[in-house]
């Protein structure tokens, strides 16, 4: 019998439907001391959460030891986590209860949009030619980081293969594409835009109404309206991506670019 490899998995629903393929819920429910099949469905749904004892029967059942038996652990707390906060915790323990051979979690990449200056100075280097003074770099970025920061986070950019030194020992985007697990890309997302809706407030103070374009509208509108207003401003996001693409002259500065549209109010029931 083979155990799925928890290392593998960033839903532990996904691991124990992967589990059950050597066991028959009525073997199961004797073992694991549950009630019913039902609660194995249940449980695969996620309509219900495996309480304490019953993740250390399964993980005994699994012979999961040490560091491994962690890793579980946390892999079940992640999954059943509710608030941002706490699957950020879960995320954490898992990136650092992770194999030190052959790693599944990148956690440079979770550090790209933890620190929200990552990915500005992943644009920078377009226009500063950084190669070992990193002092000019960390001026221009806004709000104002240390020069320190600057060079850690060009260091750690490298070491994820977003930047590389071309024959000039110019720091210089590589062609790679930015993107997460499925697993966690909503955590990190949900990371970044956190201090991307920071950034916004405090550019309201930063900078003047010549150099931003930040306004509010509060309207009412039917659910299908609604849903049409959505896409179109995905609609839009992707338009304003295809016009940087397209820019025919050189890089001058770098831009947030932040679409909010959420409810204000509950919704009328049908």
């Amino acid at each position: 019998m083979k155990i799925p490899d928890p290392y593998q998995y960033f839903d532990f629903r996904v691991w124990f439907r992967d589990f059950l393929e050597d066991y028959s819920y009525s073997q199961l429910i004797k073992i694991l001391g549950l009630k019913s099949k039902g609660h194995i469905t249940q449980l695969l749904q996620g309509k219900k959460n495996v309480t304490p004892q019953l993740a250390e029967k399964i993980a005994e059942l699994s012979e999961f030891q040490g560091r491994t038996r962690l890793f579980f652990f946390a892999l079940i707390e992640y999954t059943q986590a509710k608030s941002h906060e706490s699957k950020k915790m879960g995320l954490d323990r898992m990136i650092a209860l992770q194999k030190e051979d052959g790693r599944v979690l990148q956690s440079l990449h979770f550090d790209l949009c933890k620190k929200w200056y990552y990915p500005v100075i992943r644009e920078l280097v377009r226009i500063v030619p950084v190669v070992d003074d990193f002092q000019e770099i960390a001026k221009m970025v806004s709000p104002a980081i240390t020069e320190r920061a600057a060079e850690e986070a060009i260091k750690d950019l490298v070491r994820i293969g977003l930047l590389v030194r071309n024959y000039k020992r110019r720091y210089v985007q590589t062609a790679s594409i930015i993107s997460f697990q499925e697993g966690w890309k909503s955590v990190v997302v949900h990371e970044f835009q956190h201090q991307a809706i920071e950034l916004q407030k405090q550019a309201l103070e930063r900078y003047s109404a010549q150099d931003r374009e930040i306004a509010n509208s509060i309207l009412c509108v039917s659910r299908e309206r609604a849903a049409l207003m959505k896409q179109r401003l995905q609609e839009f996001r992707k338009e304003m991506m295809q016009l940087v693409k397209s820019d025919p002259k050189e890089s001058e500065q770098v831009f947030m670019l932040n679409i909010g549209f959420f409810p204000m109010s509950t919704g009328k029931e049908k």
